[in-house]
């Protein structure tokens, strides 16, 4: 998936605490864990504050940042999918491309 996104720079899967199950990332293995660790805990917050507010639970969450941005995909039983992005890249590709990878992510759990 990360291939296929120009400007794609890593992607994590993770389970309900964070920890790594797999990743993709050309740089130290630690800074896409933490990447990973850190987005399960907002994506529960914003999923508690979305529920809520009577919208349901968080199906995308797109970060845009100064230097980059990140999707995060829920998948199933608290697992998610987060890419990182360079700051170019196309988020709405980006979400694309996680949709179809949690698919085939939710087959195999």
């Amino acid at each position: 998936m990360v291939d296929r996104v120009p400007g794609a720079q890593g992607a994590i899967f993770a389970d309900w605490e964070g920890e790594s199950v797999d990743f993709h990332y050309s740089g130290p293995d630690y800074d896409i864990k933490l990447v990973g660790a850190h987005q399960g805990i907002l994506l529960n917050i914003i999923n508690e504050v979305s529920s809520g507010c009577g919208m349901g639970r968080v199906r995308c969450m797109l970060v845009a940042a100064d230097l980059g941005k990140l999707v995060v995909m829920p998948i199933k039983d608290g697992y998610y999918l987060a890419v990182l992005l360079g700051p170019y890249a196309n988020g709405a590709l980006a979400i694309r491309a996680a949709e179809a990878a949690a698919e085939e992510l939710m087959d195999e759990i």
